[in-house]
């Protein structure tokens, strides 16, 4: 997968598309160890809002397009943009779910794959950080 860079001057602010936000989010998951995750349920949602929180907390020059659209649903209690993040998994082929249920994604990158696209990427600590609190409350 051909990922644009993020490498900017230092003092401006890098504008990233939704798509790179998600396959450098997938990456960091796949560097960090994360093999597989429940792709659905409230759990799924919610851990995903805690991510999208905690990119918001982050001082970084990094800004991602539509960020700001990304909440949770008060309705239907989902977040759009996580079932966007699985759907553009899969079509990039970096998710696979070939379950019965179709639940359980599996990331297809190897850890040592997923460091080399993650520093094509670049910002590979903001995107580790963000992967972390994702990591730390899905299933």
């Amino acid at each position: 997968m051909t990922c644009p860079s993020l490498q900017s001057h230092p003092s401006e602010p890098v504008l990233i598309d939704t798509e790179t936000f998600y396959a450098g989010f997938l990456l960091a998951l796949a560097v960090q160890g994360t093999d597989a995750f429940s792709a659905d349920g409230k759990n799924f949602h919610e851990a995903f809002g805690l991510a999208i929180a905690r990119a918001r907390q982050l001082k970084n020059d990094v800004v991602v397009k539509d960020m700001d659209w990304m909440e949770m649903d008060p309705f239907y209690g989902v977040m759009p943009h996580a079932e966007e993040l699985v759907a553009f998994g899969q079509a990039a082929r970096m998710l696979s779910l070939a379950n019965p249920e179709l639940v359980k994604a599996r990331i297809r990158y190897s850890k040592k794959d997923a460091e080399k696209a993650l520093e094509d990427i670049g910002h590979d600590e903001w995107f580790k950080e963000i992967a972390g609190v994702f990591k730390a409350h899905v299933k």
